[in-house]
């Protein structure tokens, strides 16, 4: 792809993580003599930024006077940083008021296909109605976008917002360390037997989507679905990741009758565990947030009322020994509970049986945007990423 993006000053928040990562990687790489500076939460999460030429920047999103200072002589921003919901919002609302003060040339926000929801209906476009959901991740991306939408609209904004599909490749915790930790645990992963569209999409394809919204002017004030072309199902996917190890790890099927039984088991394991007393509750903790939206929204509630710190504290407090027995809380309620295959949450069950098919046909003709990357080239670098991370070892 052959972009003139040169001797721009580029301030990219969430730098420190997945596709901020990779895109300042790419960005680095195409020798563009851009001053880069990434915005990061903490400097423990910064050692892939840290050995490329960027200015790395330790930023409160929430407090507009260090979003101010952080964004001063910039002239693009790519908002790619994902927090909790107080975090995220209040950090996009900073991002935008300073951006619109400053006179930021281009404002590019990453959006993501889940403010339609996990269960969209089959031919959902960038024209379809944002559902009323109670879901926290796709809450916080609706009101996120908003902000900016309502800024392009109303203040004149040189804002893109894209979002993307599911989207997978090295440094991917969702779309590539989970499924292989679920093929790992002998979890079930395709409900009804995985022919729905996965909607995956390969990494480098959305960076290609940024490059172009950097450089694209007739795009400003428009929002983008980005997503490969090929129709890649559920089966083909976690069957990619399945293939990857010597042999082949099984993939394990159920009817979503039968999934939602199995959650409904794994639930009443879980409070009998919780009721017998404080160790073996350690163990099931991260698989009844994981089960229970209820559970998940608390947590979120107290982060997004200043206890962060405090439970980081007490964490601290906590022996490694508990620690390790927390982590491994899934394996342990794999172990504890009725069956041997623990079902996916209902979230991801509508995840699983969504029949949307998203179409970057708006981005194909506006954008300039075509996926250069395939599945199978994506998935190949993926599986170097994952041996050299030892993540495909039993």
């Amino acid at each position: 792809m052959n972009l003139k993006i040169e001797n721009l000053r580029v301030l990219v928040t969430g730098a420190s993580g997945f596709l901020g990562g990779r895109f300042v990687e790419r960005l680095v790489l195409a020798n563009s003599n851009c001053e880069i500076r990434g915005l990061i939460h903490t400097y423990s999460h910064a050692t892939r930024l840290g050995r490329l030429p960027v200015q790395i920047i330790k930023c409160d999103l929430a407090s507009e006077r260090s979003v101010s200072d952080s964004l001063r002589g910039a002239q693009v921003v790519v908002h790619c940083a994902l927090g909790t919901k107080f975090e995220t919002i209040s950090g996009t609302r900073a991002l935008v008021r300073a951006s619109l003060s400053q006179g930021i040339k281009k404002f590019v926000h990453i959006s993501s296909v889940a403010v339609h929801g996990y269960s969209a209906p089959p031919n959902t476009d960038e024209n379809s109605p944002l559902p009323k959901t109670s879901d926290v991740y796709c809450r916080i991306k609706i009101e996120s976008e908003r902000l900016v939408q309502n800024a392009i609209r109303e203040n004149n904004l040189p804002g893109i917002v894209l979002r993307p599909t599911n989207i997978f490749g090295p440094y991917s915790r969702p779309w590539t360390v989970r499924p292989i930790s679920m093929l790992k645990r002998r979890d079930v992963v395709l409900i009804d037997g995985g022919n729905t569209p996965s909607n995956a999409v390969y990494v480098d394809n959305v960076v290609d989507a940024i490059l172009l919204a950097i450089t694209s002017e007739s795009a400003v004030g428009h929002t983008f679905i980005i997503a490969d072309t090929e129709l890649m199902s559920w089966r083909d996917f976690f069957g990619s990741y399945a293939r990857m190890f010597t042999p082949p790890l099984p993939v394990y099927s159920a009817t979503r009758r039968e999934a939602e039984e199995q959650t409904r088991r794994q639930f009443q394991s879980s409070i009998r565990h919780l009721l017998q007393g404080p160790k073996s509750s350690i163990g099931v903790l991260p698989s009844l947030v994981e089960q229970v939206d209820a559970l998940g929204q608390i947590i979120n509630f107290l982060n997004e009322y200043g206890m962060t710190k405090r439970v980081q504290a007490l964490a601290a407090l906590v022996p490694s020994s508990l620690k390790d027995h927390f982590l491994r809380g899934p394996e342990s309620l794999r172990v504890i509970g009725d069956t041997v295959h623990k079902a996916p949450s209902s979230g991801m069950m509508d995840i699983f049986t969504s029949r949307a098919k998203f179409n970057p046909q708006k981005a194909e003709s506006l954008l300039g945007y075509h996926p250069r990357y395939s599945f199978e080239y994506g998935m190949r670098v993926t599986q170097k990423w994952l041996e050299y991370s030892r993540l495909l070892e039993n």
